[in-house]
């Protein structure tokens, strides 16, 4: 289950410590939070793959199932991207401004 509201508390708290103020949350837990989201959401990707056998529908779908598909397929690339920026970049930095 994704918990929006530990997200929505994190980019602020991240922008304050960009600026030279202090974050209102501990991030140490909070960034952890979220990474174990981001495996969550990397496992149901997972799943959703596996399910539709890599995105690819049946020879019969009609164009909206098609455009199902296709939807599904962008969403994994987009939601990849974004979990690697956070993982990868944002969180580190963010971690070494906490001094954490």
């Amino acid at each position: 289950m994704l918990r929006w509201s530990v997200e929505s508390r994190v980019t602020p708290a991240i922008k304050a410590l960009a600026s030279g103020s202090s974050a209102e949350i501990p991030l140490d837990g909070a960034i952890a939070t979220m990474l174990a989201e981001h495996d969550e959401a990397g496992a149901a990707l997972a799943k959703m793959r596996e399910l539709t056998k890599g995105f690819t529908p049946p020879a019969e779908a009609c164009n909206t199932y098609r455009a199902l598909f296709a939807g599904l397929t962008e969403l994994e690339e987009v939601l990849h991207r974004h979990i690697h920026l956070e993982n990868s970049a944002l969180f580190p930095v963010a971690r070494k401004m906490a001094g954490i």
